[in-house]
């Protein structure tokens, strides 16, 4: 197995309850899905998948490869499939199996009307719907999406008001997910915290969770009411999301000075209060969930009058997106125009070891190169696939972007290398080699500050990183 993680937990059990094997659906295969799923199978459950798209159902059952990148889950998949790990469409069927149903279907934020900014609970109400109508027996109802403040009471509420006689008894509990695409299997076995909320009184629920979980050292899990562990998933992104923007916010002054922000940040992070990590200056986050989160912590805020409150988070929200632009007109300036110019994009993905491109700065950055003249050349080990789903050919600017192989290649002629996700074999380039590629003045716009400015100067380019500044051979 990629990660040891299963025989630390056994090992390091603390006296937890026993753990009785249940019967799991989790409804949705996306990243979150398709991670507990298999967790869960690996744990000792009995688990059926569900997904709506019969194309994903087919290629988790005959794969890999499989719909997405996650190390270590084509691993617990294989381990597992066809015999305590199943994947279906046939969602009535998983619900009536089961007496632990997983809510992992996707909560996009909500783009006009009043709710503007808010979560779109369109498919975790027509799964609550569902499980009323087949669900038997005592039945735990996890919330695992990523939802609004209250959606316990909602889910119940639909489940109590489209029952149709089945007789069953629900008990809806809040359980979010903590994980890190890219490390997101090593999280879920490992976890920091397993966090779950139950209503008062519920002492059933509670039952069932400790023994679906009972692996995990009691230390780790945190019991609070449904309340809590709702609002508790969108506060902790949004503390993570407002360090980052604190950071780049740090980034640009040090740019309008003669501070470094990797020396700065280092500083900061020394202070036990603060601590080092997602301290890195660059481009801002992505993926699916710190902006969409953000928006929605800024949309209940507001719902609740908390104007002040509101203002802080979308002040770090629209600095975040600021910086892509930003980036780009310092490329502008640097070239003088990036008209004719060829850009080598390294990265796609919003970070490294996933596939996902959702909310990456790559494609705004892409984007306003191309609509600004440049030829771009984006190469991403894993994501490269994806870039016509953003530029499809025959539309302005697609045709002024390639997706190439490898990054020697797109470096090749061009005048600018700008490094959008730090990507393992980004990091390990021969600035020399680079240089004997690239065109006269040869620049580097490191997005992420993963490249040591004097190793790139000393290769006779030139080199840009945000927070430390420009510097010329």
């Amino acid at each position: 197995m990629l990660y040891d993680a299963l025989t630390k937990i056994i090992n390091g059990m603390t006296g937890g309850p026993t753990m009785t094997p249940k019967q799991v659906c989790v409804v949705g295969t996306g990243y979150v899905g398709s991670v507990t799923g298999a967790v869960l199978a690996e744990l000792g459950h009995r688990v059926i998948c569900v997904d709506s798209n019969p194309e994903k159902v087919r290629q988790f059952t005959n794969g890999p490869p499989f719909p997405l990148l996650e190390p270590g889950l084509d691993e617990l998949i294989v381990r597992h499939r066809g015999r305590t790990l199943t994947f279906t469409a046939d969602l009535a069927t998983a619900i009536a199996a089961s007496e632990v149903i997983f809510v992992c279907v996707s909560t996009p934020t909500k783009l006009a009307g009043l709710a503007r900014g808010s979560f779109d609970m369109t498919y975790v109400d027509l799964v609550a719907r569902e499980i009323a109508k087949h669900a038997r027996g005592h039945v735990v109802v996890v919330e695992k999406s990523t939802v609004p403040l209250r959606t316990a009471e909602r889910i119940t509420e639909i489940l109590e008001s489209n029952m149709n006689g089945s007789g069953a008894t629900f008990h809806v509990v809040s359980n979010p997910e903590f994980l890190a695409e890219g490390t997101a299997v090593r999280d879920a076995l490992e976890p920091d915290r397993v966090l779950i909320g139950t209503k008062p009184g519920d002492d059933f629920a509670r039952r069932v969770m400790d023994e679906l979980y009972a692996y995990y050292p009691r230390e780790v899990t945190l019991h609070t009411n449904v309340w809590s562990s709702e609002l508790a998933k969108l506060a902790n992104n949004a503390f993570l999301s407002t360090k980052i923007t604190q950071i780049n916010a740090i980034a640009s002054l040090c740019d309008a000075s003669s501070a470094d922000v990797t020396e700065v940040g280092r500083a900061v992070g020394m202070d036990k209060r603060i601590g080092n990590k997602f301290l890195g200056a660059g481009i801002g986050w992505g993926g699916s969930c710190f902006g969409k989160d953000v928006r929605a912590l800024i949309y209940l805020l507001r719902n609740h009058h908390l104007e002040a409150e509101a203002h802080f988070y979308e002040a770090a929200h629209d600095l975040n997106y600021a910086l892509r632009e930003r980036f780009v007109m310092k490329m502008h300036q640097s070239l003088y125009s990036l008209r004719g110019k060829t850009v080598a994009v390294l990265g796609f993905a919003f970070k490294p070891d996933t596939d996902d491109v959702r909310d990456s700065p790559a494609i705004d950055i892409i984007r306003m190169l191309a609509e600004e003249g440049a030829s771009v050349r984006v190469v991403d080990p894993a994501a490269g696939h994806k870039v016509k789903e953003f530029f499809p050919d025959g539309n302005a600017p697609a045709e002024r972007i390639v997706v190439v192989k490898d990054a020697l290649s797109a470096l090749t002629g061009a005048d600018a290398l700008c490094l959008c996700t730090e990507w393992k074999e980004f990091r390990h380039l021969d600035m020399r080699e680079v240089a004997k590629r690239m065109n006269k003045p040869g620049w580097v716009f490191d997005g992420r500050n993963i490249y040591d400015p004097q190793a790139v100067v000393a290769a006779n380019l030139c080199h840009y990183g945000v927070g430390r500044g420009v510097r010329r051979p």
